[in-house]
């Protein structure tokens, strides 16, 4: 099980080259560089749905889901994984030795518990 708040210690230490990052702070950054990176994500999807045909688009299939309505609720690991990968043709590197990709699972769970923690 997660410990949010020894994460955010965690983080707030790395992000701060002092040390002193406050947790509301360290929150905000991972909640923030998450919501630019999904939206950068998003925005690069569109972008390789409209150059499809509209049946191309209609009918592409992620995940067993099919269009680009239903494929934009993903998860955002999902869309970097799956959908990203097959509309470039490139595989992003998800293996847990790729260093890049493990901060962004960190990420994207320390933003998992704080979201439940708000609501």
């Amino acid at each position: 099980m997660l410990d949010v708040a020894d994460m955010l210690r965690k983080q707030s230490c790395q992000y701060s080259h002092k040390g002193n990052l406050s947790h509301s702070s360290a929150a905000a950054s991972i909640i923030l560089s998450y919501t630019a990176i999904e939206s950068y994500v998003n925005e690069e999807i569109q972008k390789q749905f409209e150059k499809m045909a509209p049946e191309e688009r209609e009918n592409f299939e992620c995940k067993e889901f099919k269009g680009e309505e239903k494929i934009l609720r993903l998860s955002l690991r999902e869309k970097i994984v799956d959908v990203t990968s097959k509309l470039t043709g490139k595989k992003f590197p998800t293996s847990t030795n790729e260093a890049g990709w493990n901060y962004f699972v960190e990420m994207d769970e320390i933003r998992h518990k704080l979201t439940e923690m708000l609501h």
